[in-house]
């Protein structure tokens, strides 16, 4: 029997992130990468660092977060072995080679996310597909906004963040 295949300068898996941390079901409103836009999210990341935080969603201080926004880059860090689980928290490995908690990562705290932590009257929670739209629609919005206010630099920078169409 052959040893499994793992990525280039890899002798184990990569951590499994989604074994310390639950993703809320308003985070399928966006396609995970495929393998090869997986590879280049992975080596964008290595090259220039994590330039957009992922979001973490709780419906109180009293909750533990799921994750919201940021399946791609959690598995691209995973890719690159710049994800460890340090004290049974699980965290990103800095450049520097600090450590950063995900809990301490952009946190929100109330409101409704498949509906916008702003918009807690939207759509019914219970409609996935309404739910979908509207999250999708929100981040169109704040993409383009992002995109507005960086019009004198490049695309690659929003490369961690494109929303998809």
């Amino acid at each position: 029997m052959s040893p499994p295949a793992f990525p280039k300068g890899r002798l184990t898996p990569p951590l499994n992130w989604r074994d310390y941390l639950d993703v809320h079901p308003a985070a399928g409103a966006f396609p995970l990468l495929s393998e090869k836009e997986l590879k280049h999210l992975a080596g964008d990341i290595q090259r220039n660092d994590l330039r957009a935080d992922v979001v973490l969603w709780r419906p109180d201080d009293k909750t533990e977060p799921a994750l919201l926004d940021g399946r791609n880059r959690l598995d691209a860090l995973a890719l690159i072995d710049r994800l460890t689980v340090d004290q049974g928290e699980l965290c990103i490995k800095r450049i520097d080679r600090s450590l950063r908690q995900i809990k301490n990562c952009r946190t929100i705290t109330g409101g409704d996310p498949q509906n916008g932590a702003d918009d807690r009257a939207a759509a019914p929670a219970d409609d996935p597909e309404s739910s979908a739209k509207a999250m999708k629609a929100k981040f169109a919005e704040m993409e383009a906004s992002a995109r507005a206010d960086r019009s004198d630099v490049g695309p690659e920078i929003l490369r961690h963040d494109q929303v998809r169409p």
